[in-house]
């Protein structure tokens, strides 16, 4: 078969050459039969792992003996020799070819455990049995696939590798050929596509995917090869996309209006024709008929509030801020306060710190949620930063300084980008740190602004050169995040229960979106139509002549706020207690993303930030650059500008 082939074109290009074959049959043998005996492989590998799903990383490679005399190892480990000397190059190998080659200690108890992975193969049939369940499964899980249509008629998905069905076939009849001819294995490659024929990245389809519990692959699978074959990129696309900044296993998975890889469903001898069923109406649940989803999510296009084309509407209902909430170490928990002052970045301190690893990337509560009971405070009077957690002793320090009176610079990894920070060098604070969340780690604070590449559809203000953004603290995008009580309200009357547990288990509240303002007044969703915000509050007069006056802040909408599973997570308690993200999947989604709140910036540059190099060197530095208006507060009035 394929083999032959092989040697054949080997033999004709180089003449004269003996070519040895080995085949990575490891998904083969997890769903069929490999008989020795007909395989004209030189060497086969295979994976324990991919037949059992356990252990991993225990697997063998089978070798004809013909050819073991060429398998010389340059190097020997215990074991594989019969004798050798220390003072010179002098090792005799042992006979036995697997001895020789099998470097150290197997993995015997590993291989002891396999027996029981037989047993159950064994006791369903065999291999003859798992294939032909497979066969017929995956044949009708592809045609399930194939008839999967938009109301226009177009496919949603778009099938890499199988048969093309003929306009008289049925789901049934094209199952039956696709069985019958029974090439494919138990693997269904495809992309997905709206409507309109265009992609829908496979990032979106994943992220979904595991909300409902589906365990999928995306991507080129380790076969660049097809990949640019199926997907009709060439080697020059290929080398445009990595120079654009695409590497494998990132999220980049439409670039140039093409896809970069695909969704692949691997199907097992566990598989079930419920669970294909399940994960067709996913699909189309999700998927189908895109547009018309997306405009019933209330989610609306955001558009320049300078736009001459749409003439601004001013919503003057009356809305004020219900809670100002300041985040000062990145991804703990929050500090409410009736008021606070606004700092170059966003509110004074937010995000200033972060807890990094020992790699410098900034740890989140998607990497380890006990950073929710880290809570942190911060004392203006005294300039000083307070982390406490519940069962353990607060730390305090002050703001700007080290207890060594030294101070170590270090690059650290945040989001997308990266950035000069200090390292706050107490004694204590790691040691503390450690002993909260589990792992080493190090509290580093902010000593240069950032700025981070906008996502694809924001409308910054001030934006730079290359589509960069405002100035950023160590928060993820945008200075400022807002979300009003009505449309938690909504989210939280949308909830279904998880399995056992009553809906009232849930605490579904703002902290779970760890906004900065949370609104009151607004009906749900409107904020979607913003396109500007101000921020208000009457003065009152320093004389008793004088009249009162109002000051404003203004900001900016550049756009909603993804989401991703850190709503899930309770902020009291650090627990994952809730499938809020998969509730909001069903109605908030722009762009095959989940939204929820909207992301702010101020409306013009701040003049004392001016470039990335501009430092931040403590407290002193913060507050000169604060704005005009120098505070909000609770009960400060908002009016937004709508689109």
């Amino acid at each position: 078969g394929m083999v032959g082939r092989v040697r054949k074109e080997l033999g004709e290009r180089w003449k004269g050459g003996k070519w040895v074959v080995c085949i990575d049959a490891a998904k083969f043998c997890a769903t069929d039969e490999l008989k020795l005996s007909t395989c004209e492989a030189d060497c086969v590998a295979i994976s324990m792992y991919k037949i059992f799903g356990y252990p991993t990383g225990l697997g063998a490679l089978i070798i004809r003996t013909s050819i073991g005399k060429l398998l010389r190892k340059k190097y020997f480990g215990g074991g594989t020799v019969e004798s050798s000397v220390g003072d010179g190059l002098f090792w005799r190998e042992r006979k036995d070819l697997a001895e020789r080659l099998e470097d150290g200690t197997v993995s015997f108890l590993a291989i002891a455990s396999l027996r029981h992975g037989f047993d159950l193969l064994s006791r369903l049939g065999g291999m003859p049995a798992i294939r032909n369940h497979l066969k017929a499964l995956t044949a009708y899980f592809y045609s399930k696939l194939a008839f999967l249509r938009h109301s226009n008629g177009k496919s949603v998905c778009v099938i890499y590798g199988y048969l093309t069905p003929k306009p008289s076939d049925t789901p049934q009849s094209l199952a039956e050929r696709v069985e019958k001819l029974g090439v494919n294995g138990p693997v269904v490659s495809f992309n997905v596509a709206d409507e309109k024929g265009e992609w829908v990245g496979y990032s979106a389809v994943e992220n979904l995917a595991n909300l409902y519990g589906f365990q999928i692959r995306t991507g080129c699978f380790c076969n660049p090869g097809a990949c640019q074959r199926f997907l009709g990129l060439s080697k020059e696309v290929i080398k445009k996309n990595l120079e654009a900044g695409h590497v494998c296993w990132d999220s980049n998975d439409i670039m140039n209006g093409r896809p970069t890889g695909a969704i692949r469903v691997s199907l097992g001898y566990m598989s079930t024709k419920e669970e294909t069923d399940r994960f067709v109406d996913f699909l189309a649940s999700h998927f189908k008929d895109l547009s018309e989803k997306n405009t019933t999510t209330q989610v609306s296009t955001h558009t320049s509030a300078n736009s001459s084309s749409i003439p601004p509407v001013i919503d003057l209902g009356l809305s004020v801020l219900s809670k100002v909430i300041v985040y000062p170490i990145k991804s703990c928990a929050g500090m409410e306060i009736d008021r606070w002052p606004m700092g170059p970045t966003g509110l004074l301190f937010d995000r200033t710190w972060a807890i990094v690893n020992a790699k410098g990337v900034a740890i989140t509560q998607k990497r380890n949620r006990r950073l929710s009971l880290i809570r942190p405070r911060i004392d203006l009077k005294k300039m000083e930063l307070k982390i406490s957690a519940e069962g353990y002793s607060p730390i305090a320090m002050r703001i700007g300084s080290v207890s060594n009176g030294a101070s170590e610079s270090r690059t650290v990894r945040v989001c997308r980008s990266e950035c000069g920070t200090t390292v706050e060098t107490h004694d204590t604070v790691q040691d503390w740190l450690k002993s909260v969340l589990g792992q080493t780690c190090s509290l580093v604070r902010l000593s240069e602004v950032r700025r981070i590449k906008m996502r694809k559809g924001r409308t910054p203000n001030q934006a730079g050169g290359g589509g960069l953004g405002s100035p950023l603290s160590f928060a993820n995008e945008g200075q400022f995040l807002v979300v009003s009580e009505s449309s938690v309200a909504e989210a939280a009357g949308r909830m279904k229960p998880l399995e056992a547990k009553a809906k009232e288990d849930f605490e579904i509240d703002y902290r779970r979106f760890r906004p900065n303002f949370v609104v009151r007044g607004p009906k749900p969703f409107v904020e979607d139509k913003w396109a500007s915000l101000k921020i208000i509050r009457k003065r009152q007069p320093s004389h008793s002549s004088s009249k009162s006056y109002a000051e404003a802040v203004e900001m900016n909408v550049i756009g909603p706020c993804v989401r991703c599973k850190m709503v899930d997570i309770d902020q009291k308690t650090g627990v994952r207690d809730s499938p809020l993200l998969r509730t909001l999947a069903g109605f908030r989604r722009k762009n095959n993303q989940i939204v929820f709140g909207v992301l702010l910036e101020y409306k013009s540059p701040k003049p004392s930030i001016s470039s990335e190099a501009d430092g931040l060197n403590g407290a002193q530095d913060m507050v000169r650059a604060v704005p005009p208006f120098a505070d909000v507060a609770v009960g400060d009035e908002v009016v937004a500008t709508m689109i």
